[in-house]
């Protein structure tokens, strides 16, 4: 079986993402790549690994999200009945810091 390996351009066309991003990346050694002369090649085994782990740190985020509307839906609904129906805003902010 022959190796596929991607450019940069290829990588951040099939992600949907700046070129600039795939090469921060790379730089951060989060997605692997290695040096043909002066340009950087992927192969695709590391691309997909790449999209694996992100793919499972965006099911993550996802449902920290939903959880935190929900908390935010649940606030609404006790204000209301504390408040005697007073609308009161309610922000909620949830990050989580990616290595």
């Amino acid at each position: 079986m022959e190796d596929k390996f991607y450019t940069i351009n290829q990588v951040a066309e099939i992600l949907d993402m700046h070129h600039k991003t795939i090469r921060n990346f790379i730089a951060e050694r989060k997605l692997r790549a290695s040096k043909v002369g002066k340009q950087w090649r992927i192969s695709d085994e590391d691309l997909d690994s790449f999209m694996a782990h992100n793919k499972e740190q965006t099911e993550g985020d996802e449902v920290i999200e939903f959880f935190a509307n929900e908390l935010a839906s649940s606030f609404s609904s006790i204000n209301k009945s504390i408040n005697g129906g007073l609308n009161v805003n309610n922000n909620i902010s949830v990050s989580r810091k990616i290595n």
